[in-house]
């Protein structure tokens, strides 16, 4: 599987590509979902992904003026999920099926630059040297500048403290932590549930679980 993406990736190399999704077998009339996945607010503005549905991937994020509700678009790669806040106030999109991270300017309401990514970027985080840590589905690794770290099946939520970097596998119900400055794994933490949400506070990592069962 990763050496046949490989080769797409390769071949891709030159140029912007989305994937397509497959015809809809079942209900072609089925309602359009934007799906809102993520949201990071960035003065009065709230920015959100609008990931859509596998049969019909979105292709923009959402730009909500926190004082009157007003809503603007802007168009990105394809399937949005995860967003960063780039270190210059501008915000990071990472698209699924593009090969690309988008760049977007809040204050325009437009799409600034691209910047090559393997297919399956999902979320990434800034550390405070200003490296960018992506995790990635399909290779099953967080991405950083100059190299990646597997950690475990089809990794989504990234937070970056001062010392570690945490991945949650959802497939895996696990955590991932690297040291951030070795960029090597330290250990994993199984969960029992796939993670929902990270936070690190001071010494302690705080995860939401989409449990069934326990709800904690």
């Amino acid at each position: 599987m990763n050496s046949v993406l490989s080769l797409l990736l390769l071949a891709c190399a030159t140029e912007w590509v989305s994937l397509q999704p497959y015809p809809n077998p079942f209900d072609a009339n089925e309602p359009v979902r934007d799906k809102p996945l993520e949201v990071l607010v960035v003065g009065d503005t709230a920015v959100v992904s609008l990931q859509g549905s596998v049969d019909a991937p979105g292709n923009a994020v959402a730009l909500v003026d926190l004082t009157d509700g007003s809503v603007r678009r802007v168009e990105v790669g394809s399937s949005p999920t995860g967003l960063a806040l780039h270190p210059d106030g501008h915000i990071v999109v990472f698209n699924r099926f593009s090969n690309w991270a988008s760049v977007v300017d809040v204050d325009a309401g437009r799409e600034v630059e691209r910047w090559p990514m393997d297919f399956y970027a999902i979320e990434g985080a800034y550390d405070s040297d200003g490296a960018l840590w992506v995790s990635n589905r399909w290779r099953d690794t967080v991405q950083v500048r100059g190299g990646e770290v597997p950690v475990g099946v089809n990794p989504r939520d990234v937070a970056v403290g001062e010392d570690v970097v945490a991945v949650a596998a959802l497939t895996e119900g696990t955590v991932s932590l690297v040291d951030r400055r070795e960029r090597t794994p330290l250990y994993t933490v199984d969960l029992g549930a796939p993670a929902n949400g990270l936070a690190l506070v001071g010494d302690w990592l705080v995860v939401a679980t989409m449990s069934a069962s326990t709800h904690h």
